[in-house]
């Protein structure tokens, strides 16, 4: 009877322990929530081991890392957090996004083209790489498909009523090609 009491006692102190442990580590998720909110990309750095302790139940602590990590110039550190989330999780198109986004602020559009083109294959909707490649093939001189991607996005957008971003991508369409049709007719339909 004596064994049975001390082991529930000690079984309640373990208890107690854990929902101490959980109530910090909670607060520290609110802390780090509230840096990257305002992209105190250092800050968050700091407190990497609890980031990668959360990790272990949600992915999106090695995003944060990734990103905390190319935001401070450290692109490595940064696409070494994506690629682990990626060999975790290889629909992920968050990671692939970041590996993108990486390696067009590195300046290597054609590695950032076919992470763009990943996220793509993943998750048609998000035009956001759509945007990103239209970008790239911009600077790279490909007139065509840029529009084409443009034109991509701008659908989605359009399906969604974001009124806003079909006008803005309508009018970089007409940018490359003032006399495109598709182009001046979307900003007929938004502007009406």
């Amino acid at each position: 009877m004596t064994i049975i009491v001390l082991l529930l006692l000690s079984f309640q102190n373990v208890k107690n322990v854990a929902a101490q442990i959980n109530m910090q580590h909670e607060s520290q998720m609110v802390q780090i929530e509230k840096l990257y909110a305002s992209q105190q990309w250092s800050e968050i750095i700091k407190l990497e081991p609890v980031l990668l302790k959360h990790a272990e139940k949600d992915l999106n602590a090695l995003l944060i890392l990734s990103e905390s990590y190319a935001q401070t110039g450290n692109i490595t550190k940064g696409n070494s957090y994506a690629e682990m989330i990626i060999a975790k999780d290889p629909s992920n198109y968050f990671a692939f996004m970041m590996l993108g986004n990486n390696s067009y602020v590195s300046k290597e559009y054609d590695q950032a083209e076919k992470y763009y083109l990943k996220v793509l294959e993943i998750r048609p909707t998000y035009a956001r790489a759509n945007l990103n490649l239209a970008s790239i093939y911009e600077m790279q001189k490909k007139k065509e498909k840029a529009i084409s991607q443009y034109f991509q996005a701008i659908e989605l957008f359009s399906a969604n009523n974001f009124n806003n971003e079909v006008i803005l991508y309508s009018k970089a369409v007409l940018n490359l090609d003032p006399n495109n049709t598709k182009a001046k007719s979307y900003l007929a339909i938004t502007t009406e």
